[in-house]
């Protein structure tokens, strides 16, 4: 029985560290004041971020960082479909859902997982988040 387990748990291991390989790495560090993004404050609710202030393109190929008000604070995803991870489309932000205009695929966006009926398998990859309450600001981050 001990066996068993420990063969369980080294599956879903590898099935995460897979999961983490799905998106490329890109690198990400940039910062929200939520003092104007009000739309962010009730929970459910969904920004897009293509750019950071400057310009610089956010997400793997430059798809963005879908960033979501949630019970628990706030979550960031790639905005790149688990599925079709090279096509030039990112999802689009249709809240609480996030959809890959390429195959349909519908990833719900307070917990990244694809919906059932959806080709895409794995959850969205999501990044750091660290809230500030002193200066409303959002960081988000590898």
């Amino acid at each position: 029985m001990i066996f068993l387990f420990a063969g369980t748990l080294f599956s879903a291991c590898s099935s995460d560290k897979e999961n983490e390989e799905i998106i490329p790495y890109t690198y990400i560090n940039f910062s929200i004041n939520l003092d104007y993004y009000n739309h962010l404050n009730p929970i459910g609710n969904s920004i897009h971020f293509k750019q950071m202030p400057g310009g610089a393109s956010l997400g793997y190929k430059g798809h963005g960082i879908i960033v979501t008000h949630t019970v628990d604070g706030f979550v960031a995803y790639d905005a790149t479909c688990t599925l079709n991870v090279e096509a030039a489309e990112s999802l689009k932000l249709s809240e609480p859902i996030a959809e890959c205009p390429i195959c349909n695929s519908k990833f719900n966006l307070l917990d990244a997982y694809p919906l059932n009926e959806s080709e895409a398998k794995y959850p969205l990859k999501k990044y750091r988040t660290r809230y500030s309450v002193s200066n409303n600001t959002l960081y988000i981050s590898n």
